[in-house]
């Protein structure tokens, strides 16, 4: 006879897996017609669907699978179910000859766009049982699709070959600034990620993309980013917790614009960026013809750089839009781009242009569209306080126009008691031939080098009483 090796037909064979781990048992030994049943047997430590194959791990232990084709072939295997005990960080991917597994070996992280070439920010991470050991088995799909219906496969699910998720876990992140807590989702956050065609797991670090909140952040120069990690199966029957990792964590570098246009008349534009002096120190500025870009000057937080016209002499004679200018930092491969245009004093590009009114001068939003908000609100500012003066010069004079009218003529004027009821002020008794002294002669007359007035004319009916307390109150 000859000794023939075999193999067990189910697959995934003997392996270990973690509590709450979902599994593809598959089999060759199958045909169409005859797709076969599945069982398990164990106290409760599968949960195996038996048309399908799929099992869950619901408690520790070990089980036997069998898979039973009814008069042709029966085969079988075993599983174990460990509990997970531990999170770690698996940071052999980062060190070197000199260095250990420790988070000084990662590589500078900082939030904001990075080069290309630098790729994504990946801390692995792994899971490990009570005796600290790795060795789960790494599952993986079946050409099933009952088994691709998996909540990491739903947007994947014509991959046969992938491999299945058996934990679910977080990524959180804490953030000090001289060991004072700070909002770390302002500025940062950390994303699970499992990785399907290796079957590894992994946090990835991201930037967010609130620009106010880079530019606060710029400036801080004592800041701690510690990475954390709650894993679970996906039932939520239990959770564990890593160790914190402190991440190398270095501010990004902030500039004031986006863009900028140069012309004839304004061959160079000022950039203003503010950072860490030593980040500030690092950046490498390149810009292509016809333009070029100077580090001006470098003063505590703040760098300034020129960007301008090669030759300002001679400037280009066709304009252009959207050169780039790029400013890398060595330190941290942070990468900004500004956007440059040219236009020629006599010819603005499109978009500079003054917009044109409209035809249709019954659509307010067409006749008037092309002011932003902003303008808007300038204009009806200007208006409320056009018509705000307006409205205290009217007043102002109507005012004035009121206190310069006498009320009630002379008698009105004079005090209650010598009004003209009072007995002082006598009417003039009618006289039917006014005598020619009393005609066209004033009551008063100015006379004399010093200026006496004189009276003319018999107006005694008319002059109060001067011993009277009425004309002593007159006169004063």
């Amino acid at each position: 006879y000859i000794r023939v090796r075999v193999g067990y037909a189910i697959i995934p064979s003997l392996a270990t897996v973690h509590l709450g781990a979902r599994i593809c048992f598959t089999t060759h030994l199958t045909e169409e017609e005859h797709p076969g049943t599945w069982s398990t047997g164990g106290e409760g430590v599968l949960e195996l669907d038996a048309n399908t194959g799929v099992a869950t791990a619901s408690a520790t232990g070990r089980a036997v699978v069998y898979h039973k084709v009814e008069g042709v072939v029966d085969t079988l295997t075993e599983i174990s179910v460990a509990t997970m005990q531990s999170v770690v960080f698996n940071l052999s991917s980062f060190t070197t000859s000199t260095s250990t597994s420790s988070s000084s070996s990662l590589p500078i992280f900082t939030n904001a766009k990075r080069q290309e070439e630098i790729g994504p920010y990946f801390i692995p991470v792994e899971f490990k049982d009570e005796q600290n050991n790795t060795d789960f088995t790494a599952l993986t799909t079946s050409p099933s699709k009952a088994c691709l219906l998996t909540s990491n496969l739903k947007h994947q699910d014509s991959l046969y070959s992938a491999f299945l998720q058996q934990v679910d876990f977080q990524c959180f992140l804490e953030l000090e600034n001289a060991g004072s807590p700070v909002i770390a989702s302002k500025f940062v956050r950390a994303e699970p990620f499992f990785d399907l065609a290796t079957g590894n797991s992994f946090c990835e670090l991201l930037p967010t993309s609130d620009n106010r909140a880079l530019e606060t952040l710029s400036t801080m120069e004592r800041l701690k980013l510690t990475l954390k990690v709650k894993a679970s199966d996906f039932k939520g029957t239990y959770e564990v917790w890593s160790s914190g990792l402190e991440i190398p964590f270095l501010p990004p570098f902030y500039i004031d614009i986006n863009d900028t246009l140069l012309t004839q008349t304004k061959p160079s534009s000022e950039v203003k960026v503010t950072g860490l002096t030593k980040i500030l120190n690092s950046i490498q500025a390149s810009s292509p013809y016809p333009l070029t870009i100077n580090h001006y000057t470098v003063t505590g937080t703040t760098a300034i750089f020129i960007i301008s016209l090669t030759d300002t002499k001679s400037p280009p004679t066709q304009n252009f839009t959207d050169i780039h200018v790029t400013l890398i930092s060595t330190i941290t491969h942070q990468k900004l781009v500004i956007l440059v245009s040219y236009t020629g004093i006599t010819e603005f590009p499109e978009s500079l242009q003054c917009p044109t009114p409209t035809d249709n001068l019954h659509d307010d939003e067409e006749s008037f569209g092309y002011l932003d908000n902003d303008q808007w609100n300038l204009l009806f500012a200007a208006v409320a306080c056009g018509i705000l003066l307006l409205a205290t010069i009217v007043v102002c004079l109507a005012l004035r126009q009121t206190s310069n009218k006498p009320k009630g003529g002379f008698a009105a004027q004079l005090p209650p008691s010598v009004q003209p009821q009072s007995p002082a002020f006598s009417a003039p008794k009618a006289s039917s031939t006014p005598s020619s002294s009393q005609v066209g002669t004033p009551l008063w007359s100015k006379s004399g080098s010093q200026s006496a007035f004189k009276r003319h004319g018999n107006y005694s009916q008319f002059s109060p009483n001067r011993t009277s307390p009425q004309h002593n109150l007159f006169t004063q």
